[in-house]
């Protein structure tokens, strides 16, 4: 996870950069990123994975991703309703167990339009990089409130999530 923030590096997919880290949240103990992949076929594909936080290190507990995200390398603009949802997904925890947990992660991936600055997501602020790529993390089992702010810190309103 980076400590301080996804880092400022080009956009743009080559065959030798096929990842770029686009967002990040954490809440306690489980995580979720969110990156843009390079394909085989050169097309870019979001990828989510969530993770989980054992003995101070970070575990992988699963993920997935999905294409025909060209509008990524579009400026960002402004957007009726705040938010494109992208994706969500759940994933069991305790990957250590021979059967898994009823117990879960659950993100939600989402663009948010140009007047969004940063979120509230429960109790942590979430600032939305220019890209306007965010990821939100939980493991309780109703999603957190979400609240967009501008970027001179008026609220916009609430953005549901779903599981």
């Amino acid at each position: 996870m980076f400590a301080q923030g996804v880092p400022d590096i080009p956009f743009k997919l080559t065959r030798r950069r096929r990842f770029i880290p686009l967002a990040f949240d954490v809440d306690g103990d489980v995580g979720a990123t969110l990156f843009l992949r390079r394909g085989v076929n050169g097309n870019p594909w979001l990828e989510a994975w969530s993770l989980e936080r054992r003995d101070d290190e970070w575990t992988v507990l699963g993920g997935g991703s999905g294409d025909g995200y060209d509008h990524l390398f579009e400026p960002r603009q402004s957007i009726e309703g705040l938010v494109l949802p992208c994706g969500s997904g759940w994933t069991a925890r305790g990957a250590r167990r021979l059967l898994p947990s009823s117990k879960g992660v659950s993100h939600a991936e989402m663009r948010l339009g140009s007047q969004v600055a940063a979120l509230r997501v429960a109790d942590r602020t979430i600032e939305v990089p220019s890209h306007g790529m965010a990821i939100a993390v939980w493991s309780s089992r109703r999603p957190p409130t979400v609240t967009a702010f501008s970027p001179t810190g008026e609220t916009l309103g609430e953005i549901p999530l779903r599981r």
